[in-house]
């Protein structure tokens, strides 16, 4: 069988110091037949390419349109049979794209298949892997966990993005909106392997959560939710327990940003009335997030691991 060309797709806005790491990463690869899109999304100077190896493509935007419209503008400029998408401070292991390339081979009738992604604490080299190992793939779970498909652990056919594209309005969950719409109108399979590393720079992130306005975030995401409700309406309403879910953090979301009548009107929507339990559980996920806080770390003490133990550096 010939070598069908895999395009990868990174956008990228000002983290020169970041995207050749992940550049690297592709042209690692254990497969080279692939080209590398870089959209570069109005980077102020503009993105820099440490590698002169043709198979890199660098697409400029002179002006910041947000990361779901650069991912568009890469995978419309995409020439593979097969497209991958890949952030760009992050990074793929050397295997990523062979091993999903066969398994889409092998399996014909699959559209798109994902991996697990290790979330990296690159201060401490620590690893964890959120996957358990009983998990298995269908469409109504991936709903109810909101989605556990990551981007940098898919390989997709090209058709896929003839029919679905990334939200443009959404400036948060726009991976759980794509992927979820993915999930409707294609068939997706899980192969359980580690292929890349989802990155969390603790000093990178107290300074951007330092600098940025946490009331304007809080809307955002409360916004960008509510898209998503909205955007699965008719599947929601087929699934009772689903909508419910999904009205329930929609209104934590709306508690979040100050709009507790807002909440108050979705929770009733939905039958889910104010009674004590629900309210009282709504506002300790908002008010005591140490909650969430201490679960987290418990979680990364009890089932963490070294970054060595992927094998790379």
């Amino acid at each position: 069988m010939k070598d069908e060309l895999v395009s990868v797709i990174i956008a990228t806005r000002n983290r020169n110091e970041f995207v050749n790491r992940a550049i690297n990463s592709v042209l690692n690869q254990t497969y080279s037949n692939f080209e590398i899109i870089i959209v570069d999304d109005g980077s102020s100077p503009p993105v820099v390419i440490e590698s002169d190896d043709s198979r890199i493509r660098v697409i400029r935007n002179e002006i910041s349109s947000g990361s779901s419209a650069a991912r568009n503008i890469g995978m419309r400029a995409a020439k593979g049979s097969y497209l991958c998408l890949l952030d760009d401070d992050d990074y793929y292991l050397p295997h990523k794209i062979a091993l999903q390339l066969d398994y889409l081979r092998d399996n014909p009738d699959v559209d798109l298949v994902f991996s697990d992604v290790v979330i990296l604490d690159e201060d401490s080299g620590r690893c964890l892997l959120p996957t358990k190992g009983d998990y298995s793939f269908d469409v109504f779970t991936n709903f109810l966990q909101m989605n556990r498909i990551h981007t940098n652990g898919t390989l997709f056919k090209s058709s896929v993005v003839e029919k679905v594209s990334f939200n443009e309005r959404l400036t948060k969950f726009d991976d759980t909106c794509f992927y979820l719409a993915v999930s409707l109108s294609f068939r997706v399979r899980y192969l359980r392997s580690i292929v890349a590393t989802w990155t969390y720079d603790r000093s990178r992130m107290a300074s951007r959560v330092s600098t940025a306005n946490s009331a304007t975030i809080r809307e955002n995401n409360y916004y960008s939710f509510s898209l998503i409700c909205s955007t699965f309406e008719d599947y929601l309403t087929q699934h009772p327990s689903l909508e419910s879910k999904y009205v329930e953090m929609l209104a934590l979301l709306a508690l979040e940003a100050n709009h507790s009548m807002d909440a108050l009107c979705y929770l009733t929507k939905a039958n889910l009335g104010i009674g004590c339990f629900t309210f009282l559980k709504l506002l300790t996920a908002v008010k005591v997030p140490l909650l969430r806080k201490l679960r987290y770390q418990w979680v990364w003490r009890k089932h963490c691991f070294h970054v060595s133990e992927l094998g790379i550096s």
